[in-house]
């Protein structure tokens, strides 16, 4: 299982270990309801742990039903520990679409690990690195989890193979057209209509989309052609729609994707690079950014040939704010909870589990609006949430 980017991870492995040991033991008659187990001391040390993680995994296990503490006499195997942990024996396997659950998806991840956990359903996360092997029918015959739970963009191979397992399936920030599967996923055309219609609101004109291109990279970069993130197609999408929406004539020259900086930098050079070109005269007057990285140099470009940000150009990014942008501190940008988008991902997956034969569900998570002064947007015209 790869690291995931929280202080919850050593507790999480250690209170699931815990949880397997007494469930089995329950089965095998060795433990029964009101027996005492191990103290913290003992416990961290039969699981190579510190004192305060095995208290921490311990408590995990009270919250959860299976355990119960008893004020000066310890840990004891709860009244209820057969019916508590009862889905423990369910285990779910996770797929995720890069080589390591890094920053928010570390948060996503975490989140969704805790929730399937209180429930007693263990998770375990496989990467990019391992379903991109020559070997991924025989490596998905050796996973015997009770469902999926498959995190971004992943190879049609892949895909096909968890549809042939008949297993259930969750989606979690991708939509997957034709599976009987259940989605939680963000609300990217959402989030690109409010930026656009909110920049029309205010009086703008010509609001341009910078999407995304798979970087190549990226394990699933096609070199033949440039493929556009499926987020990115999305969020492009809401702009049109607010074009639309309003009878607005659509420049479909301002609607591009890029793969990487450098190519952001060339656009700032055609637009901005003289003031009295015909190419500034018809330059955007906002841009809605599919990622930060490309706000922050679009913003840059832009002042260092003399455009006024916000007053001549707007710019938002439609993304969390990284640390490492501290040249870029009053960005307009919008964020996600990713910690409820993992709560509600388990929370499918859970009832996926409970109810085999029920009719697909969808669930869309909201992006959250901070405001800084690169869009010009007040309070009022732009709500804080989607």
């Amino acid at each position: 299982m790869p690291a995931l980017t929280s202080a919850h991870t050593t507790t999480e492995a250690a209170a699931q270990k815990l949880r397997r040991e007494i469930l089995q033991a329950l089965k095998d008659k060795k433990l029964k309801a009101g027996d005492r187990v191990l103290s913290e001391r003992k416990l961290a040390e039969r699981l190579g742990v510190s004192y305060m993680t095995a208290r921490k995994a311990l408590s995990t296990l009270v919250g959860a039903g299976l355990l119960e503490r008893r004020p000066r006499q310890g840990v004891f195997v709860g009244p209820g520990a057969h019916r508590n942990g009862a889905r423990t024996l369910k285990r779910v396997r996770g797929l995720f679409y890069l080589e390591a659950l890094t920053s928010f998806y570390g948060r996503m991840a975490s989140a969704l690990t805790r929730s399937l956990a209180d429930a007693g359903v263990e998770i375990a996360w496989s990467t990019a690195a391992e379903f991109v092997r020559p070997d991924l029918r025989e490596r998905l015959g050796q996973w015997d989890e009770d469902a999926f739970v498959v995190v971004g963009q992943m190879p049609p191979a892949l895909l096909e193979a968890l549809r042939r397992t008949g297993k259930p399936l969750t989606f979690v920030d991708q939509t997957s057209e034709g599976f009987a599967a259940d989605h939680a996923v963000l609300d990217n055309e959402g989030v690109g209509f409010a930026s656009a219609e909110r920049f029309f609101a205010t009086g703008r004109k010509r609001v341009a989309y910078a999407g995304g291109e798979v970087n190549p990279g990226h394990p699933y970069h096609d070199p033949a052609g440039r493929a556009e993130w499926p987020n990115s197609v999305m969020r492009g999408m809401g702009v049109r729609r607010a074009y639309i929406t309003r009878g607005m004539p659509l420049d479909e020259s301002i609607l591009f994707t890029i793969p990487s900086g450098k190519y952001i930098r060339s656009y700032a050079a055609q637009w901005f690079g003289d003031a009295s070109s015909a190419a500034r005269a018809a330059a955007p007057d906002a841009i809605v950014c599919f990622d930060i990285q490309a706000a922050a140099i679009l913003l840059q470009e832009a002042q260092a040939r003399g455009v006024r940000v916000p007053e001549d150009l707007g710019i938002v990014a439609l993304g969390d704010l990284p640390e490492w942008i501290e040249t870029c501190p009053a960005l307009t940008h919008y964020t996600v909870d990713w910690e409820t988008l993992g709560r509600e991902a388990a929370r499918l997956c859970l009832l996926r589990l409970e109810e085999p034969e029920a009719p697909p569900r969808r669930v869309v998570v909201p992006w959250t609006c901070n405001l800084g002064g690169s869009a010009g947007w007040t309070e009022s015209s732009a709500p804080s949430n989607v």
